[in-house]
Parts: C-alpha cells; structure tokens; sequence
C-alpha cells in the first residue's frame, strides 16, 4: 500500500525542502540546539533577564562596531560549517546523488541551506529593526556580513578544494541504479521523497538516474572528511579557549552571543560524532550525555568557586575580633554627630533606600538623586546619612557618593547614568561560556600578594570601573574615615549569607550591635580582614543575580556563600529599620524628623514580566523564578509591617517618600546588566515628566 509521500506534489520533493525534516526525524536531539537558538532569537526565553537583547546587541560599549559585528559573523558562519559538516557525515551515504558530485561538500550545502539562511535573515531583519538609527549602522552591518559570509564560503571552499579529486574515487567502479538500490539499508520500504536536488550551477537534477559510485568510493569520501572536521573541532576548541584566556588578559571581550555560538557548534559536532559512532543508540546516548554535560557545566557555571577580592583564602585562618557592641554602638552615635555638625541648625535625616533590578534600576536611582540633590541646591547631599539598598540601585546609589567624594565636578552630569549602564552582560556571559573550556588565570593582589581567580566576578568589577572610572583600587575600609567625620553618608550593603539565609552586613563602620537579635550577620565576625575587601567586590556580592554573577565564597571553615541582597531584602529595610530603632535616642536630640527615601526602579506590585499569552517554556521558568520572587514578596511584607510599627512607636516623626519608575510606553526595561538606548531613553522620559520633576520639587523643598 502506497505511503503518504508517494502523494507528494513534485515542488515538494525536491532535497532542500526534505533535509530538514529528515534531520528532525533522525537527529532530534542536535536539531534541539537550533531550537535554542530560535528561541532566543524570537525572544521565547530569557526576556526579563535581557538574553535576547544580548544576543542582537554585540556591544563593546555604547552601540556595536565592525569589530562585534564581525565576531558574530564570524560565529555563527563557523556554527553554520560544523552544522552542515555533522549532518554530512551523519547522513551522506543516504545521498549516494551528492557524493557522486565534484564538490560532494559544497553541493550538500546548497541543498541544505534552508535552515541556516532562514534563521540568518530572520537574525538580520531583526538586527535593522533594532540598530537602523545606530550613528554607524552601515559599519556594523559591513562588519556582520563579512564575518557571516567570508567564514561560510571561505571554509566550505576550502574543505572542498582539500579533498582529492572525485575522479580518482569513480574510477574505483561504477554500478547502475538497481545494483546500488539493492544495497542501501531498509531495502524493501518506501522509496525516498526527494526527485530532485539543486547543483552548484543552480539546475534541479533528478536523484534517480546513475552511474553510482561504489560504497567503498562513498566511505573514502566521508572518511576524508570525518578527518577535516576534527581539524575543525580543535581549531574551534583552541579558538574558544585562546579567547577566553585573551579576553581576561586584554579585557577585549568577545560578544556572548559569538561565545555561545562556537559553544553550540563544538556540542553540535560532538553530538554528531557520538551519534555516527554509536549509530542506533546515539538518540539515547546524546540524552545521556546531554544529562551528564548540563550537570557538570551546570556545576562549573554555578558552583560558589567566586572569590571575595581581598579577603585572604591562603594559609592558616586567622580568628575574626570578638564583638564590641558598646563600642560600634558609640562609633556610630560619632559618625551622627559629624552629621550633625554638617547641618545648619535643626534638620530632617535623609535615609536613602534604593531597590534591586539590574541597570534598570541603577540608570533610574543615580539619575534620580542627580536630579533631586540639583533641585535642592546639593541639600539632599547634606541631609542625607546612609544608604541602603539592593542590586543595581544600591550601585547607582554607590556611584552618586562616589562622585559627590571624589569627582565633584561629575556629581551632576547628565551623562553619568548612561556612562554607568553601558553593556557588562556580553563581559560577564562571554567570560563565563569561554571559562567552561579556557584555562582560568588569576589575579595578584598588590597590598596581600595573594592570587585570585578571574571569571564572570572580575569581568563585572573590571567593566564597572572601566565605564564609571570609578572605584578603583578602593577598598572597603577606605571609607570608614571619611564616614566618620562627616564627609559622605554611610553605605550599607546587605548579600544574603547561604546556607542561613539571613543579610550579611557590610559597612565601612562596625555594627555587631545589629547582630544581637540573630537577624544579620556581620562580615567582621567571619573574616578578620573584612576593611580589605575590595568595595566593588562588596558591590558584586550585593548583585550576585543567580545564573548571571557567581556567587561568592567566602574563606571560613565552614563552607559559606553570598548571593543577591534582592533574596531577602530587596530595598535595603531591613537594616534601615533595624539602625533606627537603635539610633532612636540619639537621634531624638539631633534631628527633626526621618525621612526615608524609596528610589524602586518598578511601583509597588508591577511586574516586569510582558503581558499577553506566554509560551510553555516561558511559563516554566516563570514558575522557576517564582518562589525566588515569592521569598523575597514576602519579606517585603514583613518589613512593611515593620515599618507601621516604627512610625507609631518612635520618638521622631517617620515618613516615607516613593520614587517608583512608571514606565510611559512601550516594553520595560530588562532586568539585567545592559540597557538598549531604546531601555535607556524610556527611563529618561519618565524623569522628564513633568509630574514626577513637580514631585520632586516638592520633596527638595520638604527636606530643607
């Protein structure tokens, strides 16, 4: 009884339309790759966290180069090579039409050109949309097209030309159609579908008619290739492990999406080699591997392996100072009374709290305190005596001190958010994807002489001081004396302590009275050398997003890790409550009021998640990332409550005031370390509106 195929119309039987059902029905496996990468590409995965945009966005700094450009180019032409070798010498000998050709490699590829050259011009439509008004859109697009098209054609040329004339195999013998028939496998089935293919001449020619060649002819063939793509699998190997080492040394890094690009080519090949050596169990044997290689590159990728910058990891641990309550106590009723010296008479203390949520929150935070310490004349700079927060707010926040301190003559430009928010995420994730195959290098502190690992921690340390051109070199400890005597606010930064799951304090000043009630731990009693620590480590620990920053391993006996402030405490409440309420006594004789200053990067109960419908696998990770979300829910209902009470019971008037980026139109702003322009003008239209500058106006006002 004749099958289904036997019905196809003759349009729909040519090679290039039957490959790649073929492979899909042979190689469901290799083919999932390619489903991750329209995944990505068509934005179905990874939206909130900015995934996509990295992968469209290969950026150095403001906008992509030539140079970016090209590396994806580059890229994904040698991912295009490896797909088209595997499938070759996977499935060539089914293609007896092919191997009888002159360039047996190059005429596959025609025919097989469906699947990459869709997927490369639905890439390319959406890179114009996205990149058309760049000031060098022409370079960039010269740049993408080199990379793509000199890669593909130059490597599939030359494996080509490599190979030793298809003459010498055909005088091997011939056979006629019915000989080669009778020793193809499944003899007896179904005829094949395909009548056609296309020619390097751009011809269709019928599948059917001989001269065959001879399968030990077709084996020479695909045997002479097996051996050029394993040249291809090590050049693709060193390329990738010679990058990462190059990217760490020189701090040139390559895009992500390039990155993970060569990392799908080298699985793509590996799974194709262990498939044509496994043959009818290589379906079970890629899952296997699959399972086996997720595990191992999940625990390389997650493990807590991050050092803390300045704590000392070699030799004998030293015993942390017992605590001193009584007298941190007191330090700090010091650094009130240098506040206080600062004011002119009776003043209202500015508490400053400022939520997680990447450089959306951090571009928002810093160019709100801009604007409302100009709007009060540098009064909300005077006023204000610490600051608390999570994420990329509480690095906005940093920033603001750091330029108010050191660079004063920055303290205001407009330009400060936008040179803070350039891309750190193709650093972090290209660092990352070249580290699971690179050699890991290391760092020598000049003050300890104690090396340390590089990896995605120092990739984000190094492009926060490279963009800010700030904060190097500066240490926890170096603020303590400028906090004392009243020249910058304090800063608290409060990363959740794993396997406990409580804040751990990190200040320049120190607080083991806060301690007392079991409900933060305090760097100080776990390392001795806590002043040592490198303040933008201190930042990273206070950022470490999971899956995105590693967390951090800190050098006690017991094993303890740090990840991001937004697990347990996303606004910084927590310790704001809790100093407070300590503080209350002092603070009755020294200030007028408290006003407790929110900076949230999204109003209260705004989600950034895109409406309408969502696939299956966006509803998978949303449900991943909802007890994370959940956790830290709740707290802030905790803490809400928290704060009822302390306005009731405290001696001084306690108010708050909410500065929520509204979002006006279009998609929000991702959480994560890069912002588009288009992210970035969005934020900037908010603080420009004129009801949120009225509102501001009225707040310098209300803290004068």
């Amino acid at each position: 009884m004749p099958t289904l195929r036997w019905h196809l119309p003759h349009w729909l039987r040519v090679y290039p339309l039957q490959l790649p059902l073929f492979q899909v029905r042979r190689h469901l496996f290799l083919m999932l790759v390619w489903g991750a990468l329209w995944a990505i590409a068509l934005g179905k995965i990874g939206i909130g966290l900015g995934v996509p945009a990295v992968f469209y966005d290969p950026r150095s700094g403001a906008y992509p180069t030539f140079w970016t450009t090209g590396a994806w180019g580059l890229a994904y032409g040698l991912f295009v090579i490896a797909y088209q070798l595997t499938t070759f010498l996977l499935d060539g000998y089914h293609a007896p039409f092919i191997l009888r050709e002159p360039y047996p490699l190059l005429q596959y590829a025609l025919n097989n050109a469906l699947l990459p050259l869709t997927f490369w011009l639905v890439y390319l439509h959406t890179y114009a949309r996205l990149h058309a008004a760049d000031p060098n859109f022409g370079s960039q697009l010269v740049g993408h097209l080199l990379g793509f098209w000199a890669t593909t054609i130059g490597l599939l040329w030359g494996i080509s030309r490599w190979q030793r004339d298809i003459t010498g195999f055909i005088r091997i013998g011939l056979l006629t159609s019915r000989d080669f028939l009778a020793r193809l496998p499944g003899e007896g089935g179904p005829v094949s579908p395909v009548w056609w293919y296309l020619t390097l001449e751009g011809r269709f020619k019928p599948t059917f008619r001989g001269p065959w060649l001879k399968r030990s002819a077709q084996a020479r063939i695909l045997a002479d290739l097996h051996r050029k793509a394993l040249a291809l699998e090590l050049l693709l190997l060193a390329l990738i492990a010679a990058g990462g080492a190059l990217q760490t040394l020189w701090e040139v890094y390559l895009p992500a999406g390039a990155a993970f690009l060569i990392l799908c080519a080298i699985v793509y090949m590996a799974g194709g080699a262990l498939s044509f050596w496994l043959r009818y169990q290589g379906g079970l044997a890629m899952v296997g591997l699959g399972l086996l290689g997720g595990l191992l590159l999940g625990t390389a990728w997650l493990e807590g392996g991050s050092p803390a910058y300045g704590l000392s990891y070699e030799g004998p641990r030293r015993r942390p100072r017992p605590p001193q309550p009584q007298a941190d106590s007191l330090g700090l009723v010091a650094c009130l009374d240098a506040w206080q010296k600062r004011q002119e008479g009776p003043a209202p203390l500015v508490w400053i709290q400022v939520s997680g949520g990447g450089w959306r929150s951090a571009f928002w935070a810093l160019s709100t305190l801009q604007q409302l310490d100009s709007l009060s004349g540098g009064l909300l700079w005077k006023r204000t005596f610490a600051i608390s927060g999570a994420s990329g707010g509480l690095i906005g926040a940093a920033l603001w001190r750091e330029l108010n301190v050191f660079f004063p003559h920055r303290r205001w430009n407009p330009t400060e958010p936008y040179r803070l928010t350039q891309d750190a995420l193709n650093p972090i994730l290209s660092t990352g994807l070249a580290g699971l195959l690179s050699p890991t290098l290391y760092y020598r502190d000049p003050l300890t002489g104690e090396s340390y690992a590089k990896g995605r921690g120092w990739a984000f340390e190094r492009a926060l001081v490279r963009h800010t051109g700030a904060f190097a070199g500066r240490r926890l400890g170096d603020y303590a004396d400028l906090e004392k005597t009243g020249q910058c606010p304090l800063l608290f930064l409060t990363p959740t302590l794993l396997p406990v799951g409580r804040p751990l304090l990190l200040s320049s000043q120190p607080v083991s009275f806060l301690t007392r009630t079991g409900l933060f731990v305090e760097l100080r009693a776990l390392v001795p050398e806590a002043d040592r620590l490198y303040f933008t480590t201190a930042l990273r620990m206070n950022a470490s997003f999971p899956f995105v920053l590693p967390s951090v391993r800190l050098p006690t006996d017991y094993p303890t890790e740090v990840i991001d402030a937004g697990a347990v405490d996303n606004h910084g409440e927590l310790v704001a409550l809790a100093l407070l309420w300590q503080l209350r006594a002092a603070l009755r004789e020294k200030a007028t009021r408290i006003v407790l200053l929110e900076i949230r990067d999204l109003p209260p109960d705004a989600s950034s998640e895109p409406p309408g419908p969502t696939s299956s696998l966006q509803a998978f990770l949303r449900r991943l990332s909802g007890l994370y979300t959940s956790f830290a829910g709740a707290r802030g209902l905790f803490t809400s409550l928290t704060y009822e009470v302390l306005q009731a019971s405290y001696p001084l008037p306690v108010e708050k005031h909410v500065l929520a980026f509204h979002p006006k139109r279009g998609p929000i702003p991702p959480l994560s370390f890069t912002l588009r322009p288009s992210d970035q003008q969005a934020l900037q239209e908010a603080l420009r509106d004129s009801t949120y500058i009225e509102r501001l106006r009225i707040l310098a006002q209300q803290i004068r």
